[in-house]
């Protein structure tokens, strides 16, 4: 009787079955891993035009209920800022006169569907000074 040393060819072909579901499924995991990290990096690029936008209207506030438009073109985002007064409904009521609520809207197509962010902050109004 002789001893084979050596696997069946139904054992390498079990192997072999396994280890192509095993590279497809990490394969899959790091393509999904990729699309994801492209996906944020999106994001955070939008988020920082938009941030510089609202910090600009920040900087330079003007009390208008009109809202601003601009559309960028690279990359494509629409941009709409806005400046109001507090609400009188709103629990910093008291504190109208001296604040006001800057509002900055951002809208990108993304993969079919819209993506979108909105950003909101106060900004601190000076009291107009009276005229004598």
């Amino acid at each position: 009787m002789r001893s084979r040393h050596g696997f069946t060819f139904m054992e390498v072909m079990l192997a072999l079955v396994v280890l192509a579901i095993s590279i497809t499924v990490l394969g899959n995991m790091q393509m999904s891993s990729v699309f994801r990290v492209d996906r944020g990096r999106e994001l955070v690029d939008r988020v920082f035009l938009i941030k510089r936008r609202l910090y600009e209207q920040f900087l330079r506030p003007v009390m208008s209920e009109k809202a601003k438009i601009d559309r960028l073109e690279q990359p494509p985002v629409k941009i709409t800022t806005q400046t109001l007064p507090v609400s009188k409904k709103s629990s910093l009521a008291s504190l109208r006169d001296q604040l006001i609520v800057l509002r900055a809207d951002g809208e990108w197509p993304r993969a079919g569907l819209p993506g979108s962010i909105t950003m909101v902050s106060f900004a601190y109004r000076a009291p107009e000074k009276e005229k004598a």
